[in-house]
Order: C-alpha cells, then structure tokens, then sequence
C-alpha cells in the first residue's frame, strides 16, 4: 500500500508539472497573439512604401513562404487567410490578385517587375529583389486565372483563404503602366491559434487537477 501511495505521489508530480508547462505555453501563444495581431486577428506588417520601377510587384509561393515564417511556431500547416491591402500612389487604379505561381509567372515573364522573396510579420519587415525585363504585360483584369483579384482607386483589400498548391500575390497598376508605387500591408490569419490556446489552456488545467488528486491521495495517511 505504502509502495502504491509513492506511486501516485510521482505520477501526481509529473501529471502537475505537465499541466502547468501546458498552461505556459497556452499563455506564451496567447501572449504573442495578443501583441502580434490586429483586433480581426491578423498577424500584418506595418504599411510598407514599396514599389517598382518595373510593371509588377509579386509575392510568389505565398504557401511556402508563410511555411517558413511559422514553421518555429509549429503553425506551418495551419489554416491561414491572407490579407493584402494597397493603395496606389500615383493617379492610377491599383490591381491585387492572387493566382498559381505557374501562371502567374508566365504572365509577368520578361517584364520588369520586383519580387517579394522574403516576409517576417512579427518583425513588420518585407525583402523583395529586382528583376530585369523588356516585355510589357496585358492589362491584369484581362487575365482569366486569378482565384481572387480586386482593383480601383484608393484602397483595396483582398482576403482570400490559403489552398494548397503554390499560389502568387500581384500588385499592378489597374491599365498595367511602370512603375508601380503603392502603399502595401500584408497580413495572414492562422485558424488554428485559438483553438490551439484554448486546447493548451484546457489540457492543462485537466493535468493540474489529477495531478494534484493524485498527490492528495497519495500523501494521505492511512486512519489508524
């Protein structure tokens, strides 16, 4: 009897210490949730000037990309909802859409564009390249294999929810004139953080309580 009460004394222990490091890590993610994030619980960067002297500005691989950035959070496969907002700053409309990179990429082949190769939304910071050209591409709403497009003066926003396969954002002039110069926030929203702070929060607690039943029943003494 004795043997089985130290027993559940240990196994009380590590059920407890289970529990609390769940409940830290709830309140870690939660942490970076709460900071990170805007009220609709997108993860943005700050409104970045960013343009191109050439035709297009393009983001390729957004899957990949955000694989990347979120692969230390373990939230790499998570459900995501990307966001682009951009205005133009010249007299012209702006044109946002999100296409497969496949065609994407032959759409923009041999014009002068800027490719986004890198995107850190914690740090708010963007790295994108210069890629030579000579070809003057076709009006984008002209094309037929956007999943997701918007355009006009002012600002536009486009939200359109991550599929798998290997997808391309676009920011054009509407009329597909250079240079390009807009006002641009991107953001993405992962499904599974609530879910994941409420589960981690959850399995904590319910460790807490065995553990510490365990430990009660374990350090008893026995009536004499």
């Amino acid at each position: 009897m004795r043997i089985l009460k130290v027993v559940f004394v240990i196994l009380g222990v590590v059920l407890a210490l289970a529990g609390i490091l769940s409940v830290a890590c709830g309140g870690f993610v939660l942490g970076v949730y709460r900071q990170h994030s805007d009220p609709s619980g997108f993860f943005t960067t700050p409104i970045q000037d960013v343009g191109s002297n050439g035709f297009a500005l393009t983001v390729p691989d957004v899957n990949g990309q955000l694989s990347g950035e979120w692969q230390r959070y373990g939230l790499a496969r998570a459900r995501a909802t990307v966001r682009v907002t951009g205005a133009s700053k010249l007299p012209v409309p702006v044109f946002i859409g999100i296409g497969p990179t496949v065609q994407v990429s032959a759409y923009v082949s041999g014009a002068a564009r800027d490719r986004i190769k890198s995107i850190d939304l914690l740090a708010g910071a963007i790295e994108y390249d210069h890629v030579d050209g000579t070809a003057i591409p076709a009006p984008p709403e002209d094309q037929s294999f956007w999943v997701a497009q918007v355009a006009g003066t002012g600002s536009q926003t486009l939200e359109w929810d991550l599929r798998e396969g290997d997808w391309a954002v676009v920011i054009m002039n509407g009329d597909a004139s250079a240079p390009v110069v807009a006002d641009v926030r991107l953001g993405a929203r992962f499904g599974i953080v609530k879910p994941l702070i409420a589960g981690l929060t959850v399995v904590g607690v319910v460790l807490l309580a065995l553990g510490a039943t365990l430990i009660v029943v374990g350090a008893r003494r026995a009536p004499a």
